[in-house]
């Protein structure tokens, strides 16, 4: 009885051994499944999963006592490696638009780089030149020196006149007046008081316009002119000693050069629409003068002419108006 007792208990001890040796070994293969890892996480991660299985598999068969030490490292190692993985996740590679839309944002570019472009553009320029034309009213006062004697002159004109001026501040002119000129001092025979005849003046200038605005331009001129002035009398019968009766007239042309300056101002109305003012100030550097007599009969006529020079006075030349910039 001894002796079968003890033989049992000698299997007994002999299976419980061979079992609790079994389950080191299940432990270190587990263990080790997952270390050699050369390849990418996720292949690790594929790698250990299967492994999982046959170690609990392999423990519960053997020894469920083991079973609680067991789980927890294979466990351990399982999050270990997934969230390895998780860490050297390869970052995906940005999106890449569609050609079209790589097009489209090309003409984007190129549509910003124009608005850059225009930005930088210089401004536009102001015209380098600017132009005005005007016309008003001329209302000349002139003394002449003739002879032992002066003449002095009323005249009225209409006036048409050009100006440029220069961004720069340069500036030119030039006017032309036509009218009437009237005088008490010029007497013809029989005298006839007040005479009535015609009168013209061109003059050209230069200078500079110191306030040259859109709104206002103030400007001043060195200028040089000539003026012409005409009186003739009507034809009236008359005997003459030689000729018998004829008709007979009169006529005085007087003929002045003038240098002086002017001062004008314009004030704008609109864009292109304004007024003008200017006055002038002539010194008479040379009068001609020529006095005649016309006889007239029939077909015949006789002309008796008397010229005369000499160096005049002064000469005031007012003028106002409306001025047009173009």
């Amino acid at each position: 009885m001894k002796k079968i007792f003890g033989l049992a208990l000698a299997c007994c001890s002999t299976l419980f051994a061979q079992g609790v040796a079994q389950v080191p070994a299940v432990k270190a293969d587990s263990a080790k499944a997952p270390v050699p890892v050369t390849t990418p996480a996720v292949d690790s991660v594929k790698a250990v999963a299967p492994a999982a299985t046959p170690v609990a598999a392999v423990v519960s068969d053997t020894a469920k006592v083991a079973v609680p030490a067991a789980a927890p490292v294979v466990d351990s190692a399982a999050v270990a490696v997934v969230d390895t993985a998780k860490a050297v996740e390869p970052v995906k590679p940005a999106e890449t638009l569609p050609a079209a839309d790589t097009a489209k944002v090309s003409e984007v570019a190129v549509d910003s780089a124009k608005t850059v472009d225009s930005t930088d553009a210089e401004p536009v320029k102001t015209k380098r030149w600017n132009h005005y034309i005007g016309a008003g009213l001329s209302i000349p006062f002139d003394q002449y020196g003739i002879g032992n004697k002066k003449v002095n002159l009323i005249n009225y004109g209409v006036n048409a006149s050009y100006m440029g001026v220069c961004r720069c501040g340069f500036a030119t002119k030039l006017s032309i007046t036509s009218g009437i000129a009237t005088t008490g001092n010029i007497e013809f025979y029989p005298s006839d008081g007040w005479q009535t005849g015609t009168y013209s003046a061109v003059e050209f200038g230069a200078g500079y316009s110191f306030v040259n605005s859109p709104k206002v331009t103030f400007s001043m001129f060195a200028v040089v002119g000539v003026e012409y002035a005409v009186f003739v009398t009507e034809e009236k019968s008359f005997k003459h000693k030689e000729l018998g009766r004829v008709d007979r007239s009169y006529s005085e042309s007087l003929t002045a050069l003038t240098l002086g300056g002017d001062f004008m101002a314009r004030f704008a109305l609109s864009n292109h629409v304004g007024l003008f003012a200017s006055v002038g100030g002539r010194w008479v550097a040379e009068v001609d003068s020529d006095a005649s007599v016309k006889y007239k009969k029939g077909d015949f006529s006789r002309l008796e002419v008397n010229h005369d020079d000499d160096m005049g006075n002064f000469s005031i030349v007012p003028t106002v108006g409306v001025m047009w910039k173009f």
